[in-house]
């Protein structure tokens, strides 16, 4: 089913779509959404997900199909396994530093990266950057990361030596 067929399916059902094209749609919440709204497009999807099934037209199918069965286990392992170890006001207020993909496994994520298909974050701010993402992005990408704290300063006083604040 191509996304112009699934908005038209759901205009039947009263349901305005912001936007279609031929592999998606786009719906949008407002502040005028009720919580009956929403509740009426989940049951519609899952009243079309029972009518229609998986069904896809032959010529959408194998490309569908291929690009799926590639992509999908790379952001199956980085969707399971992705850390968010700070948040984004703490990353947006630190210093960061551009560095390749394969200098930066272990690294804190200082931007949001996408990757298409499928065009939705697979690297965001704070985000902990994984094997996974060196896997998908490859070595030699670009990545913006938080640059590394400097390491606590020994001073001496008078008092005898400690660490600096």
């Amino acid at each position: 089913m191509t996304g112009h067929e699934l908005s038209d399916i759901l205009d039947t059902m009263r349901i305005n779509i912001e936007k279609s094209t031929q592999k998606c749609i786009v719906v949008t919440t407002h502040i005028n959404i009720t919580e009956e709204d929403v509740d009426q497009l989940i049951s519609a999807i899952e009243t079309i997900a029972r009518e229609y099934g998986t069904e896809m037209t032959d010529e959408h199918s194998s490309t569908r199909d291929s690009e799926h069965h590639q992509a999908n286990p790379i952001y199956k392992k980085i969707l399971i396994n992705r850390k968010f170890k700070y948040d984004v006001r703490e990353v947006l207020a630190a210093d960061s530093e551009e560095i390749l993909a394969k200098e930066a496994v272990g690294r804190i994520s200082a931007e949001i990266k996408y990757k298409c298909p499928p065009g939705f974050p697979v690297l965001v701010y704070g985000e902990e950057i994984l094997p996974e993402h060196l896997e998908l992005f490859g070595p030699l990408e670009k990545l913006k990361v938080m640059a590394k704290p400097p390491a606590p300063q020994l001073i001496m006083s008078s008092g005898g030596a400690g660490v600096a604040p």
